[in-house]
This record gives C-alpha cells, structure tokens and sequence, in this order.
C-alpha cells in the first residue's frame, strides 16, 4: 500500500567546454567546470484498488563555473582560437551560471470506472537563475527558497468510451 523511493545523482564535470555568448558573427565559448545535483523523493499511498495519494519533490542544482579563465572564439571551420574574454568587461555576457529548481506534485487519483479516472493535482514550483558559481549546494538552496512560488491546482479527468458499445449511436437512420 505504501511505497517510498528517495534518489540522489551528483554529476561533476571539469574542463569542458560550453557556449557562452554570440555577436551576430563571432561565437564565443569557454572551458568551465560543471556541478549538477538532482535530488527526488518520490511517496505513494493505495488506500484500496480504485484511490491513490502520489508525492512527489524534485530539487535540480547546476553550476557552471568558468573560473579558469580559458575562452575561446568559434572558428568557421569548427575550429577554436583561444581568445582574451573578461566577464567582468559591461560588454560582454557573465557565463558563471547557478541554475536551482524545486518542484512539488501532490496528488490524489480515483479510478471510478474501468480505463477512467479523475486526478486532483496541487503543484508547488520555485525557479532562480543567476551567476553566483561559487554558492556552495546548501547556501543556494537557502537563496531559492527567497524567490516567488508558483502554485497551481488542476483537475484532469479521463473517461474511457468503448467504441463497440457506443457505435449504433453514430449510424445514420434511414
């Protein structure tokens, strides 16, 4: 009746490569060390065969990190010219990203005939975007939970027609 999945998945990249900005002519990348955390605990509650409760929080964290300096300009025939790109110039584009998003899904879903059911769901969403790399995981995670909430309730039901039981009701009369 009741079932709960909790899953971690770190990914750490260092020296890769990543597109930073374009002129209109020139195309601009930068080597950047790259951090991605996706946590998700997942949690389901059969009360009886026909209703369920479903929980489900999902927390992304990226940053990409360009710290090292290393820029490059894209060149024509696919190759690279390593290039002088400072981030800190009002011209040019700040490539340190600190990507974090929380979502939560809330459900309760009744089967009320064969193939049909009717889902009440509450979702929670929290978005932030902003070049602050150096946050460390727990500090960005405080920085999200600053920003605005989206919250939405919707409900979708799905009705199950069977065509053999229904199709004299779409024949012509004579």
């Amino acid at each position: 009746k009741f079932l709960v999945v909790l899953s971690t998945d770190v990914s750490l990249r260092d020296k890769e490569f990543g597109y930073i900005a374009d002129n209109g002519t020139d195309v601009f990348l930068g080597q950047r060390n790259r951090t991605a955390i996706v946590n998700s605990l997942r949690a389901s509650y059969n009360f009886d065969p026909f209703t369920a409760l479903n929980l489900r929080v999902r927390n992304f964290w990226s940053v990409a990190d360009y710290s090292d300096n290393v820029f490059f300009q894209l060149n024509n025939d696919g190759t690279r010219t390593q290039i002088a790109y400072d981030v800190n110039d009002e011209n040019n584009v700040n490539p340190n990203t600190n990507f974090n998003i929380w979502n939560l899904d809330l459900s309760y879903s009744w089967r009320f005939a064969p193939g049909s059911v009717a889902t009440l769901l509450y979702r929670n969403q929290i978005f932030n975007q902003d070049d602050l790399s150096t946050l460390g995981y727990g500090e960005s995670l405080g920085n999200l939970f600053d920003q605005a909430q989206t919250n939405q309730l919707s409900l979708r039901v799905v009705y199950f027609i069977d065509y053999n039981n229904v199709k004299n009701v779409f024949k012509r009369k004579a």
